[in-house]
């Protein structure tokens, strides 16, 4: 098993691995960090607007999840839809971090430059088309991808603006072009580095010792103490000006710790 790691295994093993321990993940990473443009967009525009009433939709996605979970859960799935709450919200959630580095509103695919056939992002996550066709239609999806081009057209302008020699890289090139969406993507996942190397010096600082690093969350023993986490997250906050950066907590259980009604019927049919 060499070169296997706990970064590496599948999630579900290490919940049970680390289980008991406390997993901190920044909420909705990508989206905190392009809404912390927002302000400055504003500035540059010489707009009297304010962050919430001009990109609504991506702050009341950031800041009330659950309740916009809840409503679009409503308005896309219907209730012969076969999918529990919770696998309703993880296509959700994982459509709107597609729409963030670049996925389209588009029902249909492409032909790709070698020959090839390429599907829509949305159609691999949202596999029922009544279902994707309803998310699409959704205004508060819309909404969100509008602003969510607004944030990107902006931050691309300050990359030509400033950090030229940026697109000359061939990892944000495509065609031999940049593309927006590479640029995007390059530029916030350097960011998400930059956040945690400051919270992982913290945690040190701290004395606290990092089990596991994946990405925009970190693994530790035991859970941190409230003063710990909001000392954490003004820190990361104040490095990279970002007042959107927050932690979510969660504690590891192996898989049926935790069952739903729905998981305890279908295993209570299976055994029978």
């Amino acid at each position: 098993y060499e070169g296997v790691s706990i970064q590496s295994v599948n999630k579900d093993l290490r919940k049970a691995i680390l289980q008991g321990c406390y997993e901190y993940d920044v909420k909705s990473s990508v989206v905190a960090w392009k809404l912390a443009f927002a302000h400055e967009l504003l500035l540059a525009e010489k707009s009297s607007g304010t962050v919430e009433n001009e990109f609504l939709a991506i702050y009341y996605y950031l800041t009330y999840k659950k309740d916009y979970f809840d409503d679009m859960q409503q308005k896309i799935f219907s209730n012969t839809t076969g999918l529990t709450d919770a696998q309703q919200a993880k296509l959700i959630k994982e459509a709107m971090t597609a729409l963030c580095f670049g996925a389209k509103l588009t029902k249909h695919g492409w032909r790709t430059s070698d020959a090839g056939w390429q599907n829509p992002a949305l159609a691999d996550i949202i596999k029922n088309e009544d279902e994707r066709t309803r998310f699409m239609a959704c205004r508060d999806v819309r909404d969100f991808v509008r602003e969510q081009n607004t944030l990107d057209t902006y931050i691309y302008k300050c990359v030509e603006a400033q950090q030229r020699d940026l697109l000359k890289l061939d990892i944000v090139r495509a065609n031999k072009r940049p593309s927006k969406a590479k640029v995007i993507a390059y530029l916030y996942q350097n960011a998400e580095t930059q956040a945690m190397t400051k919270a992982y010096e913290f945690l040190k600082s701290k004395k606290i010792g990092v089990l596991a690093k994946i990405h925009d969350a970190f693994i530790v023993r035991k859970q941190l103490s409230q003063t710990v986490k909001h000392e954490l997250e003004e820190l990361v906050q104040y490095e990279t000006h970002n007042e959107y950066w927050h932690l979510g907590e969660k504690q590891l259980t192996r898989w049926g710790d935790l069952q739903t009604q729905d998981e305890k019927q279908r295993i209570a049919q299976h055994k029978a």
